[in-house]
């Protein structure tokens, strides 16, 4: 969907937010599965 859109050159103006924010929350929910499941499951281990 978003590359039909870039390529209509919709995410541009008012549809940039939303991508933006969607970018920042999967950037969250790498740093979730990256570092704090790890670290639950090396505390939980012991």
């Amino acid at each position: 969907m978003l590359l039909i859109q870039a390529g209509r050159g919709g995410l541009l103006g008012d549809f940039s937010a939303p991508v933006h924010v969607t970018g920042l929350y999967w950037h969250f929910v790498d740093i979730v599965q990256v570092f704090l499941f790890p670290l639950l499951s090396l505390i939980g281990a012991r």
